[in-house]
């Protein structure tokens, strides 16, 4: 027995040229519905991880789309990007301090502008929707930006040209209904709950696979078509546990490394990340005594382990005798911090002395123990 093939034509019109398909249901939705299933279950297992970092969120962007034609019946028509909408939420799972998992569920506007050199009411916008669900692998190398890259599936939910004409088609059966696409981009954190992003997407489908091909003012393009977009947005999140970036704190002081100037010593936020660095004094003098010289001595470890820093020494007196004598003896004070810093070899272009009296006096000065806190040389990191 030999097997008989047949070969079957399409449907020709009274001029013998192939005729426009009528719309055939698709299974789009069921594919759509079966990606969103294994999208929910991947999720779920990667969600058993638990992390403080991971969060929901949503986004929102215009897409800069445009199709590559792969068609010679298409020469008289330069091709231009469209501008559309993306939109939609996701949800990012973080393994770790810089790497993360994020799939996302978005509706994205797509398609491209042809302008005819022959017959502007030949121009044609082809307008392209799609439910896109894109799997991203997440990177951060520094805190608040990440790099991210990953498949993409885009599910079309509308297709329509429109003629510059005014004779709209929305009966383009002919492309396919599944894209299968590559994406990379970045993010940039402003905030802890706001970012912006952008990224560059790739559709590698042949949208244009099935026959007899896509019609265009009564024209059959046979050629391959893809899709690809540069999408530019911002992106708002909403923390699972607590903040969408947790900032680095490497010596546990509640201060941020980007905001604190003494990221690996503990510190108080008035002194910017810093410790407090206060000498006391217990009576109306400004020579230093032994114990003063040893805090000093931290101080010029301190400053030797930073050199990137400069100081503020200010002097201090409690509100007893003449506020001028007590002006002149916080000035007294802060300048002999001062040169005995610069002996231990501190630069004196890191330091700056000033006197303020007894005008921030503190503690109950009729007590001497007040009188005492109010005695005193704070040396603050500069700003």
């Amino acid at each position: 027995m030999t097997n008989t093939t047949f070969d079957i034509p399409y449907l020709k019109n009274q001029d013998n040229q192939p005729m426009k398909p009528q719309p055939t249901r698709n299974t789009a939705l069921e594919k759509f519905l079966l990606a969103m299933t294994l999208l929910f279950c991947t999720t779920q297992v990667l969600a058993q991880r638990p992390t403080a970092e991971s969060y929901f969120g949503l986004k929102a962007a215009a897409n800069f789309s445009s199709n590559s034609f792969k068609d010679p019946s298409l020469a008289d028509y330069n091709l231009k990007s469209k501008t559309g909408f993306a939109g939609g939420i996701y949800y990012n799972i973080s393994f770790s301090e810089k790497f993360s998992v994020q799939p996302e569920l978005l509706y994205s506007q797509m398609g491209s502008e042809l302008e005819s050199t022959v017959d502007e009411s030949n121009n044609a916008s082809l307008d392209l929707g799609y439910a896109s669900v894109p799997l991203l692998f997440k990177f951060s190398p520094i805190e608040r930006l990440g790099l991210f890259a990953g498949p993409q599936l885009d599910f079309m939910t509308d297709k329509k040209i429109n003629y510059e004409s005014g004779d709209d088609d929305d009966n383009v059966t002919q492309l396919n209904s599944i894209d299968f696409a590559l994406t990379a981009g970045a993010e940039f954190w402003i905030t802890k709950n706001i970012g912006v992003y952008g990224r560059y997407i790739l559709g590698l489908s042949n949208q244009n696979a099935q026959n007899p091909g896509l019609w265009l003012n009564d024209e059959i393009v046979t050629g391959k078509i893809t899709n690809s977009a540069i999408q530019v947005g911002v992106t708002i999140g909403f923390p699972a546990g607590e903040s969408i970036y947790t900032p680095k704190d490497s010596d546990g002081d509640g201060i941020s490394d980007n905001e604190d100037k003494c990221p690996d010593v503990a510190g108080t936020a008035n002194n910017l990340g810093c410790p407090d660095m206060v000498l006391y004094y217990s009576h109306s003098e400004a020579n230093l005594d032994s114990a003063d010289m040893m805090n000093l001595d931290k101080v010029v470890t301190f400053l030797n382990n930073n050199p990137s820093l400069n100081i503020v020494i200010e002097g201090y007196t409690s509100t007893e005798g003449e506020s001028d004598f007590n002006q002149n003896l916080s000035e007294k004070r802060a300048n002999a911090s001062l040169e005995y810093l610069a002996s231990k070899g501190i630069s004196k272009k890191r330091m700056k002395a000033i006197g303020y009296g007894e005008q921030f006096a503190i503690g109950d000065n009729d007590t001497e123990e007040g009188k005492i806190k109010s005695r005193r040389v704070v040396i603050r990191v500069a700003k």
